[in-house]
């Protein structure tokens, strides 16, 4: 927790320790966390610096020289002298140690102590010295605002912590929605959160009908600013309790960086948490977010027609193809305006035009005037007016509390007619309900499809949720909105409840029945040839479990009856839908085939939208059992939120555009942008937690730096993308986190664990044999059941893995037919499927096809547009013809590699261009060893761990040469192991053992 704070302060200490002093204010409000994270980075320092601590307190804020008392033991008669003697005092400790200056609740600083200390900071010649202070207000202590503009100060803010933080701080079995609803009511304060769980228990908690309590301490500080308000200002506040307050009564998800969900007030007021589609405030992703910026214009319906429009076709032929000045960069630049966008407006804020209408204020200045002297509001001025929002959030829940509900309902319905759109009239209505009528429950049905079909998962997600509380039939919708808005968690809640876990399976009937509906069940890239479509008359519910069919249609009937009890049960169905078991059942099988399909589970997903299908009679459904008949793969996946509704500004949305906008920058050599967006991407990743969209981001994300030699940061990227992917048994949640750790290895020059992390892929992309025709072309095959009389489950289907690279993905085979060359297992080599030009040619290259090699390394290096690739291409061929002993030939082309390469910053691969530039005889700079061109090239090699026989093959040499080269070696750097010249050549390189 606050790793990312930590991490700012360990730096600016850094910079301190080399001669840049420095002076960071960490605010936020009470109970934030600021004092923690200070005496955290303290007790990181160790013996590293000398360290003078100390806390102001308010009753000794007029004790003058009381801070720098305890911090310099210093108390002259002048605050100038104190200053003067206080610098002194530092260059004194610096000249051993960094010092570090820290001060806790600086605010409370007495005067006479700060001005000794701007005095002494004003004067500090180039010291080794950090000043930390603490404040809840970023312009708090005043007498050090002036010094906090300058190059080296910085206010670092502390935001809400996220659900996985507040998991962390409690060390309880919180769920995600619950943990997400702490964050919700208390902004994600951390004391907060801790005096509500003292209040509540885990039933509780885990239940979003049960609204959360206020602790009694905020309570009371609530009533008793209340108390000093006039009736008018109590009414301007208890509207925008009103306004302001989670209309949603359905839990969000929190993440990281305080405060999750809500939606829009009236007039545009946005209930707590972040805004609908938006990164959390203060999350990884909106900060990256904010630092890229919007990349590009929405899709149109041309570019999307098809996979090959993503990354076939030539779209990566020219780098400005995809987001340059191509033909596709002006009408369909792939990923939507916005979606990298960073968040626009701060949460819980309403207008305060709209809080003084619902109130009856006619003069609602004076009484913001007295709310804000009482405490209780702050406000921001906007070119739009003036928008107000609570201290903070326990003060909003006590005044909505203490109302009482008469004068709640009242509010409510008040708020209903002043809504100026129709999602918060209808979320208004239902909290003015006390019990919710079916035409209430359709009409949140309604608007939450409308809401999805423009986009607009937030809102939808929150109605058709809230509808399916109430009424089953729109839970299938709400369980795809929850997806697409990036919340899982409440979707395997909501599925749960449709049944999407009951133990119902099918089983053929009449095996050999022509199918009644043509449509074939989705697939998702699980291909089974002997697999057609089945419908509800050929197939029934088996009993696996503890109910049977009628028992399935009685807890269907039990659903209904809790619907009825809240007066919503009655008419809510679509014309045409059925109310007996399998109508409902069905329900529950889409639920958990979108569910399996967002985690990449594949198998799981076409047995359960299979049966869906068999058993559902409402046309609506069947159209979205239809368009999740895809791939979960990046391209295929964006097409189904469109087909859907839209991109809009989901988390999902946010992270597939990241991703694929990193790799496509990956590909084109924008290297620095690519690492941009991949933080990005892998950010959101972390937010969504485990599904195939994560592990494929984590790995894209890794490329970058597994090039250019981060080995620390690229593996923890392939780490995560293997944990995210997790059961996923989808190609692409296959491919990426294989792909992650192989293409680490490759850049480390380890083509044996290349090889050991991509073999198996093998197994898993061979193209099947085809099936033999039906003897009867009247009839379809089924599949045999098993013992038990059950279809077994669709196999994973052997797919070519080069369609999988020009769909976008990982290119897996080039990788590891790459390896298996460099290793000469050539036998195997050719059990992998050659996609690119340039391994081509170097597999004819080690078959000692020598004519045609050099052909293809002349066509490759020609055609290959892809900078990192032709560069190794390059570097390949100008291998290849130092062997045949060209070496002229072989420098011009390694040098062109090696420019390439630098630009990239690809360094491991630059340092391998350097080594066959040096066994050409030439080098590219200076040895800073001393060392000729071929003793350089030894050294090098011996550094990567080859052995002498090895050396002697990579350079073309006998054994005692290279043994002779490195005797030579060992003299000129005076060492006498393989060890210690390794050691010499990474120090030369800013690397270690």
């Amino acid at each position: 927790m606050r790793e990312r704070e930590l991490e700012s302060l360990a730096g600016h200490f850094e910079l301190a320790r080399r001669g840049e002093p420095g002076l960071v204010l960490i605010h936020g409000p009470a109970g934030i966390g600021k004092s923690t994270l200070l005496r955290r980075f303290l007790a990181t320092l160790d013996d590293q610096a000398h360290v003078l601590a100390t806390d102001a307190v308010e009753s000794e804020s007029v004790l003058p020289y009381g801070v720098l008392t305890r911090i310099a033991g210093l108390q002259p008669a002048d605050p100038f002298e104190a200053g003067a003697r206080l610098r002194d005092r530092l260059d004194e400790l610096q000249a051993a140690r960094p010092v570090v200056i820290a001060i806790d609740d600086a605010h409370w600083a007495d005067s006479v102590s700060l001005t000794a200390l701007a005095f002494a900071w004003r004067r500090l010649r180039p010291a080794r010295v950090l000043t930390v202070l603490t404040s809840p207000d970023p312009y708090q202590p005043a007498s050090l605002q002036p010094l906090l503009t300058r190059e080296m100060s910085v206010r670092l803010a502390l935001t809400g912590i996220g659900a996985r933080q507040v998991r962390a701080l409690t060390h309880l079995p919180l769920t995600e929605q619950a943990a997400g609803r702490l964050c919700e009511h208390t902004g994600g304060n951390p004391r907060h959160i801790l005096q509500v769980l003292e209040e509540t228990d885990l039933d509780e908690l885990a239940d979003p009908q049960i609204p959360l309590p206020v602790p009694g301490q905020h309570a009371r500080d609530a009533l008793a600013r209340l108390a000093w308000c006039s009736d008018s200002a109590r009414s301007l506040v208890e509207a925008a309790a009103v306004l302001a307050c989670d209309i949603a009564v359905v839990g969000v998800v929190g993440v990281e960086g305080g405060g999750v969900g809500g939606g829009a007030a009236v007039g545009g007021g946005a209930a707590v948490g972040r805004v609908v589609g938006e990164p959390a405030p203060g999350s990884a992703a909106a900060r990256l977010e904010a630092q890229l910026g919007a990349t590009a214009a929405p899709f149109d319906d041309g570019p999307l027609s098809a996979p090959a429009r993503l990354f076939g076709e030539g779209s990566l032929s020219s780098p400005a193809r995809l987001f340059g000045e191509g033909p596709l960069s002006a009408s369909a630049r792939l990923f939507g305006e916005g979606l990298l966008s960073a968040p626009t407006k701060l949460a819980g804020e309403v207008p305060l035009g709209a809080a003084a209408k619902l109130a009856g204020v006619r003069a609602p200045l004076s009484a913001l005037e007295e709310a804000l002297g009482a405490g209780l509001l702050v406000e921001r001025p906007t070119g739009a007016g003036i928008l107000i929002r609570f201290s903070y959030p326990l003060l909003k829940g006590a005044v909505y509390q203490h109302m009482g509900p008469t004068k709640r309902l009242r509010l409510h319905a008040a708020a209903a007619t002043l809504a100026q759109d129709e999602t918060t009239r209808l979320e208004h209505l239902l909290r003015a309900a006390e019990r919710p009528d079916p035409p209430l429950v359709q009409e949140l049905a309604a608007e939450g499809r409308r809401r999805a079909a423009a986009g607009d998962w937030g809102p939808a997600a929150r109605l058709l949720a809230q509808a399916a509380r109430l009424n089953r039939e729109p839970g299938a919708d709400a369980v795809e909105a929850l997806l697409f808005d990036g919340r899982p968690a409440e979707a395997h809640a909501l599925a749960a409840r449709l049944g999407a876990h009951e133990p119902t399976l099918l089983r053929t009937v009449s095996p050999q029945a022509p199918p009644k509906n043509p449509a074939t069940p989705p697939d998702l890239g699980v291909h089974n040839p002997g697999t057609t479509s089945r419908t509800a008359s050929d197939l029934v519910v088996h009993k696996t479990g503890p109910e049977t069919a009628s028992e399935v249609g009685a807890h269907e009937t039990a659903f209904e009856a809790g619907a009825h009890e809240t007066g919503a049960g009655a008419g809510a169905h679509e014309t045409g839908a059925g109310t007996g078991a399998g109508a409902g059942v069905a329900d529950g099988r889409f639920a958990r085939g979108v569910l399996a399909h967002y985690a990449g589970r594949a198998e799981e997903a076409v047995v359960a939208l299979a049966e869906a299908r068999a058993l559902c009679v409402r046309p609506a459904l069947l159209a979205k059992i239809d368009a999740w008949n895809c791939r979960p793969e990046p391209g295929d996946y964006l097409r189904l939120m469109r087909h859907s509704g839209g991109l809009g500004g989901s988390p999902p949305a946010r992270l597939l555009a990241a991703a694929m906008s990193s790799l496509a920058d990956y590909r084109q050599g924008r290297w620095d942008d690519a690492a941009a967006r991949g933080q990005v991407a892998a950010a959101i990743a972390d937010e969504l937690g485990p599904c195939w969209m994560s592990a494929h981001a984590h790995a894209v994300a890794s490329l970058v730096l597994a090039a250019r030699g981060d080995w620390r940061r690229a593996g923890q990227h392939a780490d995560a993308a293997r944990r995210l992917a997790r059961d996923a048994t989808a190609p692409v949640a296959v491919i990426g986190p294989a792909f992650a750790a192989a293409h680490l290895a490759a850049a480390r020059n380890r083509p044996d664990e290349v090889i050991t992390l991509l073999t198996p892929l093998l197994d898993l992309f061979t193209r099947p044999e085809p099936a033999p025709p039906s003897p009867d072309p009247t009839t379809h095959t089924q599949p045999a059941p098993s013992s038990s009389g059950l279809i077994a489950p669709a196999q994973p289907a052997p797919v070519d893995a080069m369609a999988y690279a020009e769909r976008g993905l990982l290119p897996w085979a080039d990788l590891l037919l790459d390896a298996l060359i460099t290793e000469g297992d050539l036998r195997r080599a050719d059990d992998v499927p050659a996609g690119s030009p340039g391994v081509r040619a170097r597999l004819l290259a080690a078959g000692h096809e020598t004519e045609l090699a050099r052909v293809a390394f002349e066509a490759a290096c020609a055609e290959t547009e892809e900078p990192f690739e032709r560069a190794r291409t390059l570097l390949a061929y100008g291998s290849f013809l130092r062997r045949l002993g060209r070496r002229a030939a072989a420098a011009e082309q390694l040098k062109e590699a090696l420019r390439e390469l630098e630009r990239l910053e690809a360094v491991p691969y630059a340092q391998r261009c350097e080594i066959e530039l040096a066994a050409c005889g030439q080098q590219h700079a200076v040895s800073a060893l001393g060392l000729t061109p071929q003793q350089d090239a030894v050294a090098q090699l011996v550094a990567n761990g080859l052995t002498n026989r090895q050396i002697a093959r990579e350079l073309l040499l006998s054994v005692k040469t290279v043994e002779y080269h490195i005797s030579q070696v060992y003299a000129r750097l005076g060492v006498s192991s393989r060890v210690a010249l390794a050691n010499g050549v990474r120090a030369r390189a800013g690397t270690s053992l």
